[in-house]
């Protein structure tokens, strides 16, 4: 069985955000200023939400139990690409 890792959330304007998995709150931060990671988000709300995140440092938490089920399920969905980084967009209603 394999130890699941948290997932944090990172909100962006707009209503949205993007769910992902990290070992801990210190690498999640570090990975949203990574500019591979701020580049695709950037892109993806470009292109699909017609909008700029401002993505900045410390818009990170932990995920909602119901946000890490949210996540978990689109993780499953897509358990063939397992050698990718996830990430998830989640639309808040």
């Amino acid at each position: 069985m394999t130890r699941e890792k948290p997932v944090f959330i990172l909100d962006v304007g707009s209503g949205s955000a993007f769910a992902f998995e990290a070992e801990s709150p210190t690498e999640a931060d570090k990975l949203t200023c990574e500019p591979w990671f701020t580049k695709a988000l950037e892109a993806f709300c470009q292109s699909r939400l017609r909008t700029r995140t401002g993505l900045a440092p410390g818009r990170i938490r932990t995920a909602t139990d119901a946000e890490a089920a949210l996540y978990q399920d689109r993780a499953t969905e897509f358990a063939d690409a397992s050698s990718h980084f996830l990430v998830a967009h989640l639309v808040k209603r």
